[in-house]
């Protein structure tokens, strides 16, 4: 199957054939030679990395990390953090489920018992 595609500089031919690109819809292994991770299922669906793995949600991306943990024990441990980013990242985080820093909290208890109306909070 041929198609001209765009990435952002130039356009190329595609001549992928098209069996190839649902099996990487599927199933896609990315990162060096030798790397196993990242693994993504139904065209990044989900995702699998060496630290955790994320899930695309209508909210963002559900992140899930082990970081810090030893590789033998990651999968069978508590998440060090569970969060929902636009981008995958902790830093553009709008939910925090587990592992949120001590600044977050600490504007989360300023804020408690109170709710947002037109830009300035009240209490509920």
């Amino acid at each position: 199957m041929r198609t001209l595609k765009y990435n952002g500089e130039f356009w190329y031919e595609d001549t992928t054939a098209l069996w190839a690109r649902v099996l990487t819809w599927v199933f896609w292994m990315g990162g060096p030679s030798g790397n196993r991770t990242p693994i993504s299922l139904f065209g990044h669906f989900v995702t699998f990395y060496d630290w955790g793995m994320d899930v695309r949600t209508p909210e963002g991306r559900l992140v899930v990390s082990w970081l810090g943990l030893s590789r033998d024990i990651r999968w069978r441990s508590k998440p060090a953090e569970v969060y929902i980013s636009k981008d995958g990242t902790p830093g553009r985080a709008h939910i925090w489920i587990v592992g949120a820093s001590r600044e977050i909290i600490n504007l989360a208890n300023k804020h408690k018992g109170k709710r947002r109306v037109f830009r300035n909070w009240e209490n509920g």
